[in-house]
């Protein structure tokens, strides 16, 4: 993932696909230079990491909506 770029050389507000491209390709030479900084390298979960975020994620969604969230936990843990 990289971040768009918003702006141009002369700090005119600029969006476009080549400016993002031109970006990355900097990026990815000095990294490939030696410069480790230049990308962060993130592991993607799995399908299976990913399902049990999202179990998660909904479980503190129900938790924050107060009484009726001890009915839907007694339903969704039986």
């Amino acid at each position: 993932m990289v971040c768009p770029q918003k702006l141009d050389e002369q700090n005119k507000r600029v969006k476009t696909d080549g400016l993002d491209a031109k970006a990355l390709c900097l990026k990815l030479d000095r990294f490939l230079q030696g410069n480790r900084d230049a990308l962060a390298i993130v592991r993607v979960p799995s399908e299976e990491e990913e399902q049990v975020r999202a179990i998660h994620r909904q479980r503190e969604q129900l938790d924050g909506m107060g009484g009726s969230a001890n009915i839907m936990n007694e339903i969704f843990w039986r």
